[in-house]
């Protein structure tokens, strides 16, 4: 995997994998981020939490989230990147490190991809570079995440890059649909 960072002072703006270029959120992309929630809703209802609402994904909605993302992003407290395909310039989801705390160098890791892109490797190209980003340019020590019981995908992308299990909590009733889940931790170290 071909990896660079594209800023030589502070934390870099962008990185960029074989196929990817994983960038800051920047203004204009409210139109991408909602079109590509729209075309993934049932996925990201069932498993992100901050999908509850469509109408709170309009490309309006999208685009004023923009400059509170870029505050955070420069605040160092969250760090939630567009993953764009090279080839295309097609807009393929969002990665993200949140909830930084820095006295103990923790983050925990986020994605979620269009349903168009997905079963095509680039959540992993894309969290792999993740990674990388919290480790080399973060100085991160510690990674956190966690995933549904039901997400297989996204527990097999962890368990790829080395995240072993910290936790199971079962029995958890997701407040959005009132159906039943098991929710695994994981951790990964420097």
């Amino acid at each position: 995997m071909i990896f660079r960072m594209n800023a030589p002072v502070g934390t870099p703006n962008s990185f960029t994998t074989e196929r990817l270029i994983v960038r800051r959120t920047e203004p204009g992309d409210g139109q991408l981020v909602s079109e590509a929630i729209l075309e993934s809703w049932d996925l990201l209802f069932k498993y992100a939490p901050w999908a509850k609402d469509r109408e709170n994904h309009t490309p309006e909605k999208e685009e004023a989230c923009s400059p509170d993302f870029i505050r955070r992003y420069e605040e160092r407290t969250d760090f939630i990147m567009s993953v764009i395909e090279k080839s295309s310039g097609h807009f393929l989801g969002r990665v993200e490190l949140y909830g930084a705390e820095w006295e103990n160098r923790t983050m925990n890791v986020g994605y979620w991809f269009r349903q168009s892109a997905q079963g095509k490797r680039y959540a992993s190209e894309a969290v792999t570079g993740l990674v990388a980003f919290a480790f080399d340019f973060l100085n991160a020590s510690k990674l956190n995440a966690v995933w549904k019981s039901d997400n297989a995908p996204s527990g097999k992308i962890l368990t790829r890059l080395g995240f072993s299990q910290t936790g199971l909590q079962k029995g958890l009733t997701d407040p959005k649909t009132g159906s039943q889940y098991d929710e695994y931790s994981c951790s990964l170290t420097r």
